[in-house]
């Protein structure tokens, strides 16, 4: 094919979408075919600077410039005053591991809705949210074992809770 054919060509193709079907014979035909060391660094050459080729890579100065520009902290839109910090320290705190393994004690490392036990797939769920009753966090009694799946189709889990205890807004710890 000419150079001019070519650029007819690509012309003629620039913005069309191909169907499933021609993107899987055009797969097909690849298979087992290697690009020669020419071929790969003519690919090479014409992806360098495009950004939304596959397999590269922001450089690590423009990462830095999006970090910078990216409000962090105070400056952000849903800046909650440090509940999130709060909350870590909570649930990474001594007191909060020991419930969690009293609960699954209790429970005997078993699913209390569907009996899974599968130990990576569990979690220490609170009976009354975490967040509006923080007198009840450490009670074993307010704690049950639940899968994951059973977890997410409670009516305290995540944001489903602000439902269900009628408090207006975002935020989820009391203070």
């Amino acid at each position: 094919m000419t150079e001019e054919g070519r650029k007819r060509l690509s012309q003629f193709r620039t913005g069309k979408k191909l169907s499933e079907e021609v993107k899987e014979k055009i797969r097909k035909s690849k298979i087992g075919k290697k690009l020669s060391k020419e071929t790969k660094e003519k690919v090479s050459k014409s992806l360098i600077g495009n950004t939304r080729a596959k397999g590269t890579k922001r450089s690590f100065e423009d990462r830095l410039k999006i970090k910078e520009r990216t409000p962090r902290g105070e400056r952000h839109w849903n800046w909650q005053g440090g509940i999130h910090e709060e909350n870590l320290k909570i649930r990474k705190s001594f007191e909060y591991v020991i419930w969690r393994e009293r609960v699954f004690s209790r429970d005997k490392f078993t699913c209390v809705i569907c009996g899974d036990n599968k130990g990576g797939n569990l979690e220490a769920d609170h009976i009354k949210p975490f967040a509006y009753y923080p007198e009840l966090r450490f009670e074993v009694s307010n704690g049950r074992t639940l899968c994951r799946p059973c977890h997410i189709k409670t009516d305290t889990w995540g944001k489903k809770a602000l439902k269900h205890s009628g408090v207006v807004g975002y935020s989820i710890l009391t203070k």
